[in-house]
This record gives C-alpha cells, sequence and structure tokens, in this order.
C-alpha cells in the first residue's frame, strides 16, 4: 500500500508568562524559573492509504467470459453433513512474469507440470488448456501453487474425486461462483463427483446445457470487473463436501417404499 504520511508544518508560539514561578535553590535562595522555551508542535496524522488502482492499469491475468460451449448437466439429490465443508482450497494463477515474481516473493519454489493434491487429498486438481488438452505448469512452494496462463488463451478446472464417496464442490474463479458468476458463498450449490471420478468444469454457467468459457485475459476485462469485484481476480477456490451416506441412503429407502406403494390403476 502506498502510503503519504502527513506532518502538519503550523508552528504556534506559548504565550509569555504573566510571571516567572519562583522556586528555591539547594541553598534556600529564590531563584527565578527561566522562561518557557518557544517549541514547534508537530502534528502526525497517520498513514493515509493511497485509493487501490484501477483495473485498467492492474498487471498479470484474470479470467473472462468467453463464448457459449455446450457443456450440459443434470440435478441431483446430495445430502451434505452440515454447513461447514469437510476441507476448503485455494490457489492461484497469473502469467509468467506474474508467477515467478509471486512464488520469488514466497521465498522461491520449483516449477511443476501434472495434476495435483488439493482440499486435504480429497481431489487432485488441474487447469487444462483448452487447445492443447494439457494441464498447464505451476510455481509451487510451501503449499502455495500458481498456475502458469497466458492471456487469450481458455481453460479448463479438472477436479479429481479421490476419494470412495461422492463430493460436491463449490468452486469458484475471481471470487465469482462457476455455477451463478455471482460472488461466491459456501451455501451455494456445487458440482457432485462420483468416486474415483473425474469432472471438467469449462466456464462459468449460464443454463443447464451451456457456459460461457474461461479465458485468461487482463484484469480490465475479467468477469470479476464487471462486477466491481477486481480485488479478488487471480485466485481459484475449493470448498469440498463430503456426503453423508446415511441419509442419501434413508431417502434411497423412503424413496422405495412410495414407489412401491404406488397403485397401478390409479386410485
Amino acid at each position: 500500500m502506498i502510503g503519504l504520511l502527513l506532518i502538519g508544518g503550523c508552528v504556534s508560539r506559548h504565550p509569555a508568562p504573566s510571571a516567572y514561578h519562583i522556586a528555591a535553590d539547594a541553598a534556600g535562595e529564590p531563584t527565578r524559573a527561566p522562561a518557557p522555551v518557544p517549541r514547534m508542535d508537530i502534528a502526525f496524522d497517520g498513514l493515509i492509504g493511497a485509493p487501490p488502482p484501477a483495473p485498467s492499469s492492474r498487471p498479470g491475468l484474470a479470467t473472462r467470459a468467453g463464448s457459449r460451449v455446450v457443456s450440459s448437466v443434470t440435478t441431483v439429490a446430495f445430502f451434505r453433513k452440515g454447513s461447514v465443508p469437510d476441507a476448503i482450497d485455494t490457489f492461484h494463477y497469473n502469467d509468467e512474469i506474474g508467477a515467478k515474481a509471486m512464488i520469488d516473493l514466497a521465498g522461491g519454489g520449483h516449477r511443476r507440470t501434472g495434476m495435483f493434491p488439493a482440499a486435504n487429498q480429497l481431489l487432485r486438481v488441474g487447469l487444462e488448456s483448452r487447445s492443447t488438452g494439457r494441464v498447464l505448469p505451476r510455481y509451487e512452494t510451501d503449499g502455495r501453487r500458481v498456475v502458469v496462463g497466458q492471456a487469450g488463451a481458455g481453460y479448463v478446472i479438472v477436479l479429481e474425486n479421490r476419494s470412495s464417496q461422492r463430493q460436491e464442490v463449490v468452486v469458484s474463479v475471481d471470487g465469482l461462483d462457476v455455477m451463478t458468476g455471482r460472488t461466491a458463498g459456501l451455501s451455494g450449490r456445487g458440482y457432485v463427483i462420483e468416486p474415483r471420478a473425474t469432472l471438467r468444469i469449462r466456464g462459468f454457467r449460464e443454463d443447464s446445457t451451456g457456459v460461457r468459457e474461461f479465458r485468461f485475459g487482463s484484469v480490465a476485462d475479467s468477469a470479476a470487473a464487471a462486477r466491481g469485484q477486481a480485488a479478488n481476480v487471480g485466485v481459484i477456490g475449493l470448498a469440498v463436501f463430503t456426503e453423508d451416506e446415511a441419509a442419501a441412503l434413508e431417502a434411497r429407502r423412503q424413496e422405495q417404499a412410495r414407489r412401491d406403494r404406488a397403485n397401478a390403476f390409479g386410485g
């Protein structure tokens, strides 16, 4: 943050006293205290933060909503154990220069390729190039991961469920929920991934049949900037809810009982 140090330059001179204070020295002789010396009052008003940089002036990558592409989904029942996720994780992305700088500021790290573990090992994650199908490289150090993208290129978020249970994953890009394009929150609905299965999220969902593809671009052109949330660009969030299997089983039993009671001829 750029700060300005403000020091008041006004000088106030204390008025001359109307009488000297009479004191006594060690010998008991009265002495006159010297007149107060005029001093300069310095007013320290603290630090004033400069306004955040405008999106148009910020370097590095953000995500914009590209063309509409076909991506169909269906709605399924899923029973969360509670309102608190089993795991929350985030990772970052930027262009080559920005990603390297972020890792250097964190103490330096290594360039890696391939998918990486996330969310307490419940997932393996990666950003996949739409043009080549390859997982994009990343820099990482001490759990911090910064994926390297390229302006104008499309990408796909790849999630692998490493567990033996179904998982619902709420995903955010630049602080926006990928299901709605609005501000992300843990109460939003997510994608359900079957055990040991892989899911590819291609963009911000518009409806049940299509999405607006994820595409790297400038901060000024990003979907987040369009909603006034450019401060959150460059980060992808994952909130993982593991299914309450007991509740899911009970729901299936109740549905089966209703079907068993169904009357083939009405009434």
